[in-house]
């Protein structure tokens, strides 16, 4: 098998196997009998080319895919990134991390062209464990630049129940294709007259399936073009449309996953791909909570009862009996108590279970606590009652961390 890089002009670069060919004229009267496999490189003027000869192993095509999709991630990032210096808009600071990025991925544009004599080893085919709140956030990393200089707002929404699942993702297939879903919206919206102007994902889980929603409210597609959508070698990327890169491609990634995707031609304020993913539920949480006020346990257990396993005890007594035999991941304590207060808790259990984090739940912060805090910054962590809600997200930041 022999690897080329062909320019606009027919000139051929030998990357891989061994062939004194030159141009694609020559390559194709030489070898006119044989797989010749041609991948348009994205945002070049270059083809990735690949001569399969007879007896070869196969599975080329779907190998060819998945390095033109590994190449195209990185150089669309590196447009986008160049493009935000040019602009002037960043400081300095901002720029030089920009292009220490930039280096990132041409290494890894790099490391790919390197490897491709080894490409036949199934690395791409390892089926990787993702929680979903991970794969969410590494959709904010792939694209917190290319919004954040732009006139076209992202707005992504999850249910709670989403941080309670894992994905299996083959390779980064799976981070791809919401990749290119989430780019052809936005190219197309970057290019609209219109005010406002969104892109807005949605991550749900219904049954034993994460919905993800990805929409954006630009021109839509047309309904000729509804028809073939998915179609191989069909392509939406006009200026009546704007979408379609790779849709085609797309769909097969989603479905390598076990997944399926379809667009909602009942949505007419823009396009609407709704997407259907197998997931695993992920073992709960261990929360130990204190207090001597039967409501406020109460109160604690409804707001984060959903998401994880909560053992309510109404004095450190019991709760520290019950700390010796459970598995305990947080403890949320009450200042304040009759027999032994919070804090002194803290230093008890604290000496025994050094890594378990530690919540000081109270309306009475005092010096003391202020004292401690400052002697044990990364001991326990102080919220104010009866904020329910900072409660709540103290505790996933917390877990987020341990993950």
């Amino acid at each position: 098998m022999h690897i080329f890089l062909s320019d606009k002009e027919g000139n051929l670069e030998l990357l891989s196997g061994n062939c004194e060919l030159k141009t694609v004229e020559e390559l194709q009267k030489k070898y006119s009998d044989n797989l010749i496999s041609v991948i348009e490189m994205p945002d070049t003027e270059k083809r990735l080319i690949v001569l399969e000869t007879i007896g070869s192993r196969g599975g080329l095509e779907d190998c060819l895919s998945e390095i033109r999709h590994e190449i195209a991630n990185p150089l669309n990032l590196i447009k986008v990134m160049v493009h935000i210096i040019h602009e002037g808009t960043v400081d300095g600071k901002k720029a030089n991390e920009l292009l220490g990025n930039i280096e990132k991925n041409i290494d890894k544009i790099t490391d790919i062209l390197s490897s491709l004599t080894d490409k036949y080893v199934d690395e791409d085919d390892q089926v990787n464990k993702i929680h979903v709140n991970d794969f969410i956030d590494s959709i904010l990393d792939m694209f917190r630049y290319v919004f954040k200089d732009s006139n076209v707002l992202l707005d992504i929404r999850k249910s709670r129940e989403v941080s309670l699942c894992n994905i299996h993702s083959v390779g980064t297939t799976l981070t791809q294709a919401i990749f290119n879903l989430i780019k052809n919206s936005f190219h197309i919206l970057k290019k609209s007259n219109q005010e406002l102007k969104i892109v807005k994902l949605v991550f749900e889980r219904v049954d034993n399936k994460l919905h993800i929603t990805i929409e954006d409210n630009g021109p839509g597609f047309s309904e000729r073009a509804m028809e073939s959508i998915f179609y191989k070698n069909i392509t939406t990327n006009t200026e009546e449309d704007g979408h379609g890169l790779g849709l085609q491609l797309v769909r097969e990634y989603i479905q390598k996953n076990k997944g399926e995707i379809n667009l909602d031609t009942s949505f007419k304020a823009g396009a609407r791909f709704k997407i259907k993913l197998p997931v695993e539920g992920v073992e709960k949480k261990s929360i130990l909570i204190i207090d001597d006020i039967e409501d406020i346990l109460s109160s604690i257990q409804t707001t984060l009862g959903e998401q994880y396993e909560v053992k309510a005890c109404s004095n450190t007594k019991v709760a520290y009996q019950y700390l010796l035999t459970h598995n305990v991941d947080l403890i949320i304590s009450d200042l304040r108590m009759p027999e032994e207060s919070g804090l002194d808790f803290y230093k008890k259990s604290s000496r025994e279970f050094p890594t378990i984090p530690f919540i000081l739940f109270t309306a009475y912060p005092n010096a003391v606590v202020g004292e401690e805090m400052e002697k044990n910054k990364s001991g326990f962590r102080l919220v104010s009652k009866p904020h329910l809600d900072e409660l709540e997200d103290e505790v996933e930041k917390i877990f987020k961390v341990a993950s």
